[in-house]
C-alpha cells in the first residue's frame, strides 16, 4: 500500500539518549488514561480527526513510535510487536494494557507530535469475513448479537444484519475509519495488512529499530489465536448479494484507504 519515507534518526537518538527501555511497564489509571487522553488531543492539535481512537493509542517511547490499533488489521501481534522490540516477553492482554497513552508523562505527552504514527489497514472483504469467523465462534458473542452458523450461509445472514443496522455494534467489523486518529496521509506510515511483514519491517528499520530486534515471525505466531485464515477464504464465503451490501457498507473505507471495491481478492 503506502509507505512514507521519513527522517527519523535525531529524535530517536534524543529519545534514547533519555534512558528509554522498556516503555511497557505498568497498570492502567483510568483517571490517568483520560487526564493522557486530554492531553494528546492537545498536543496533536488540528491533526487530530477522531479524538475516541487516541484512548487506544499503542506507545512505544524507547523508538518514538505510536500505533493507532484498530481490531481486526493485526493488532495483537502489532502490540506483541510494540512491546518485543524494546526487550519485553508480554502477553497480549498485558502487553496492550502496558502500551497504553496512559503510561506516558506529561514530557512524553508533549511530545507527540515528534512521536512516528502508524496504522495497519486491511481489506474491508477480508476483515469483516475474519471478525465474522472468529467472533462468532464465541458464546460471548452469540449471547450478545446473535447465532450465526460459520459456513457462506451463516455469513450472509451476518452481513444482512451489517446492512439492517449491526454495522456499528462492535468495532471488530465497524469502519475503520472510524478507529482512526487521522486521515491516511497524516500518519507517517499506513502498512498493508496484506503486505504487513514486508512493510512493518521496513518502516521499524527506517525508525531505527535494529535488525535484531524485529522479529515479526514470533510477533505473529504468539497473536495466532485471532486467526482465521479469512483472506484465502473469500471466494468460498462471498456470493453477488454479500459482495455488493459489504462493499456499500464499507465504501468509505474502501476508497479512503486504497482498496478496490470491485476485486474481491
Amino acid at each position: 500500500m503506502r509507505f512514507h519515507q521519513h527522517n527519523s534518526g535525531q529524535r530517536n537518538q534524543e529519545l534514547q539518549n533519555r534512558g528509554m527501555k522498556n516503555p511497557l511497564l505498568k497498570p492502567i489509571d483510568r483517571i490517568k488514561v483520560r487526564s493522557a487522553h486530554r492531553r494528546a488531543i492537545e498536543s496533536l492539535g488540528v491533526r487530530v480527526l477522531a479524538k475516541a481512537p487516541l484512548r487506544k493509542l499503542a506507545v512505544n517511547t524507547e523508538f518514538g513510535l505510536c500505533y493507532n490499533r484498530i481490531q481486526k488489521n493485526a493488532n495483537s501481534t502489532t502490540v506483541l510487536l510494540m512491546d518485543s522490540i524494546s526487550g519485553g516477553s508480554l502477553d497480549v492482554e498485558q502487553a496492550k494494557e502496558a502500551a497504553s497513552i496512559g503510561v506516558l508523562g506529561r514530557t512524553d505527552i508533549s511530545r507527540l507530535n515528534e512521536f512516528l504514527f502508524f496504522v495497519v489497514a486491511r481489506n474491508p472483504y477480508s476483515r469483516v469475513l475474519s471478525a465474522f469467523l472468529e467472533k462468532f465462534s464465541k458464546q460471548k458473542f452469540i449471547s450478545k448479537y446473535g447465532e450465526f452458523t460459520l459456513d457462506p450461509d451463516g455469513f450472509r445472514a451476518f452481513v444482512r444484519w451489517i446492512d439492517n443496522g449491526g454495522l456499528s455494534k462492535n468495532g471488530h467489523w465497524d469502519l475503520q475509519q472510524k478507529q482512526m486518529c487521522f486521515e491516511p496521509q497524516d500518519y507517517d506510515t499506513v502498512i498493508s495488512f496484506e503486505n504487513y511483514n514486508a512493510e512493518m519491517r521496513a518502516f521499524l528499520l527506517s525508525a531505527g529499530v535494529p535488525e535484531s530486534r524485529i522479529n515479526l515471525d514470533d510477533s505473529a505466531a504468539k497473536g495466532t489465536h485471532h486467526k482465521t485464515g479469512a483472506s484465502d477464504r473469500l471466494r468460498q464465503f462471498y456470493d453477488a448479494e454479500t459482495q455488493r451490501i459489504v462493499q456499500r457498507c464499507f465504501m468509505s473505507d474502501f476508497l479512503s484507504l486504497g482498496y478496490d471495491p470491485d476485486r474481491l481478492d
